[in-house]
């Protein structure tokens, strides 16, 4: 009888389901031919019945739809084919919840569910007509899903504000905005996942974190490129900056992240720590970072952190930087493992950018504690192809470098490190090869050397 009155149960449920009203915005007297202006008939559409379907067509905003959820209840818009054009600033759509504290249930009061629970934004759309058009902004909502959606021609393509718990975006081109493709505008924001996503010529960035609260951000199978605008600030790709706040506890993988050289300081992927300590302690919650399983390459720099904590970098290939593949600055526990650089021969190795050859190359400065492993470097015209500047505790072990045109590895000021198990061969058997010079209390032992080496005696000594 058990699995009768499930059965029972589930159909009933998908009947309450089909009986749910979903109101096309033509009942309203929307048109959609790109000339009426349909904001107040969209506007009823939405105030009848949450559950909104978009017939194909270019419906024109003047202004925001704003959606205050604990109002209008729960929240279905869905396309079909269906363009939304705002010809007014701010954002098209303006989701507004009342998400207060944590993601935990108890934070949440009973009336939550049945009003704000699972809105989702589907099949739609989104182009500015406006310079101070926006796309879809959501503050303080919980559990949206964002999917199979477009933004283009836009200031930023998807703006979270304020507070947000548990969002999605799945399956959307973020395509040719003047900001950021996805702003997280200093946002108190715990999980937020974005996956099969197309981002790429947003002026402003692709993926823009700045301040806030960030944690659980995951990044997956998206291609992320050419993210610049000519007469921009150093930018990036993914942007992750925890000035005046705290990013942590973040993962890109499986992405193509790539493109475009020619903008000094632009970079691929760049974690920038330094976060605001925590109320009453000395606590600095950023950090946790794992870039694992990419293609990351064509950028000035390729990644670069800054103040980063705990990070993993693994599995990726990364070529092609103008100026650094990965370049480190005070930052500690970083982990480089198992990636590799490669001047491939499928691109013109003598390329030059900005006037100057592709270097590429690792520079780590003023960092402690931290592993370069099992990394294959090949080819680069920088000073060194691994250059460690200061710092403590580095253990730099089975690495092979091979066809630089300069250094294979060189440390200046770095103490108490080993460098063991590695093959050092550049291009040149006439040019260094390994150097390490100041510093105290290095172990270099087991190195295949091919190339000239200057280690200095008092590096190799403990310190008094």
């Amino acid at each position: 009888m058990t699995w009768c009155i499930r059965l029972i149960s589930l159909l009933l449920s998908v009947l309450a389901l089909q009986a749910e009203p979903v109101r096309s915005v033509r009942d309203f007297g929307a048109v959609g031919d790109g000339q009426q202006d349909d904001t107040l008939a969209i506007e009823q559409a939405i105030a009848a019945s949450g559950a909104v379907s978009f017939p194909a067509g270019r419906y024109r905003l003047t202004r925001s739809l704003r959606i205050e959820l604990a109002r209008v209840g729960p929240v279905t818009l869905a396309g079909h084919g269906a363009t939304l054009e705002m010809a007014g600033a701010g954002p098209a759509i303006h989701l507004i919840g009342t998400v207060q504290r944590t993601a935990a249930p108890a934070d949440f009061p009973k009336d939550f569910w049945a009003k704000q629970a699972a809105v989702s934004v589907t099949g739609l759309d989104f182009v500015g007509a406006n310079p101070e058009a926006s796309g879809l902004q959501a503050t303080r909502t919980m559990q949206l899903t964002v999917s199979r959606c477009s933004f283009r021609q836009l200031l930023h393509g998807i703006h979270f504000t304020e507070r947000n718990r548990n969002a999605i975006i799945a399956d959307c081109h973020i395509y040719d905005n003047r900001g950021a493709g996805v702003f997280v505008d200093r946002v108190d924001f715990h999980q937020l996942n974005i996956g099969n996503c197309h981002i790429s010529y947003n002026h402003g960035g692709g993926i823009v974190v700045r301040g806030g609260a960030l944690r659980n951000l995951q990044v997956g199978a998206c291609d992320i490129e050419a993210n610049v605008a000519a007469g921009s600030p150093p930018m990036a790709n993914i942007l992750l900056d925890s000035t005046g706040g705290s990013i942590g506890e973040v993962e890109i993988t499986g992405c193509s992240i790539q493109h475009y050289p020619g903008y000094p300081g632009f970079a691929n992927i760049r974690y920038i720590g330094h976060s605001t300590p925590v109320s009453f302690t000395k606590e600095q919650r950023h950090g946790n970072l794992i870039i694992t399983g990419n293609m990351i390459n064509d950028a000035d720099i390729n990644i670069h952190l800054d103040g980063a904590r705990g990070a993993v970098i693994s599995g990726n290939s990364i070529h092609l930087a103008a100026s650094h593949d990965v370049l480190i600055e005070n930052s500690s526990e970083v982990l480089l493992a198992d990636c590799v650089l490669d001047r491939h021969p499928r691109y013109n190795p003598e390329r030059k950018t900005n006037g100057g050859p592709v270097r590429q190359g690792i520079v780590i400065r003023n960092s402690n504690r931290c592993t370069l492993s099992a990394l294959r470097i090949n080819g680069g015209k920088a000073p060194a192809a691994i250059d460690i500047s200061g710092g403590e505790y580095f253990n730099i072990h089975n690495c092979t470098i091979t066809e630089v045109t300069a250094a294979a590895l060189q440390l200046d000021g770095v103490s108490d490190s080993v460098i063991s198990g590695n093959i050092l061969a550049p291009a040149d058997r006439e040019n260094l090869a390994l150097r390490v010079q100041g510093g105290a209390g290095n172990l270099v032992t087991g190195n295949l050397v091919r190339g000239r080496s200057e280690v200095e005696a008092s590096a190799l000594q403990r310190s008094q």
